[in-house]
């Protein structure tokens, strides 16, 4: 079993509708330093004792690029993923059936990995190369003339209870992780990115439960 599957922390959905400086605290503090120093994947051995291919040790890989304005187009390629026609990056489906690939499914930003190890083991849609993206990958799957989730209509398609990655596609109007800690207080925070009405991006307790997709590619 992975992760936890209840409804999200209500707690903090409130206090980021009511306290939004909450929320973009980090933007406010001038923390956000995308192209600066603020953002580290953590290594290997600091997620969990085996081999974590989720983890990239590589710093300078650590933030990607964003490419803000370019319309992006996508495909289901049948398998349970989908493809940026632009860039090239495969993404997981997400279902609701309880699978490990369930869009309930909160992780710890640690369990998020052994999400992405677990997929790997299994050789998920035939690749053993999965990962948790990056956050300007994530911010890259925003979509801003639509809300509630914001994000292309290929991610969020006949979401039904039940539905599986080979008929549906899900996708939560809340937060994701990214793979990146912030480097402020390592050990303690770690980037993630809103896909609501209000996409944004900041750091949270590494053991806030949030949700997980899995990307491979460049």
């Amino acid at each position: 079993m992975f992760g936890y599957n209840p409804a999200p922390d209500m707690g903090l959905v409130e206090s980021m509708r009511r306290e939004p400086l909450h929320v973009f605290a980090a933007l406010a503090a001038g923390i956000v330093a995308l192209g600066g120093s603020a953002l580290a994947t953590t290594p290997d051995a600091a997620i969990t004792p085996s081999s974590q291919s989720g983890a990239r040790g590589d710093a300078s890989q650590q933030e990607g690029t964003f490419h803000p304005g370019i319309t992006r187009q996508y495909v289901d390629n049948g398998d349970g993923t989908i493809t940026a026609i632009s860039g090239g990056l495969m993404w997981e489906k997400l279902s609701r059936d309880g699978s490990i690939h369930d869009y309930n499914t909160v992780y710890t930003w640690t369990e998020g990995f052994t999400k992405i190890t677990a997929l790997n083991t299994g050789s998920f849609a035939g690749h053993g190369d999965w990962r948790l993206p990056n956050i300007n990958e994530l911010r890259g799957l925003g979509k801003y003339t639509v809300l509630s989730p914001a994000i292309d209509a290929t991610f969020n398609t006949s979401c039904v209870t039940g539905c599986t990655i080979l008929s549906c596609s899900c996708t939560q109007s809340f937060f994701y992780w990214s793979d990146s800690r912030y480097q402020g207080r390592p050990g303690r925070l770690a980037w993630h990115v809103g896909i609501g009405g209000l996409f944004g991006f900041t750091a949270l307790d590494e053991g806030t439960r949030l949700y997980v997709r899995g990307v491979r590619g460049p």
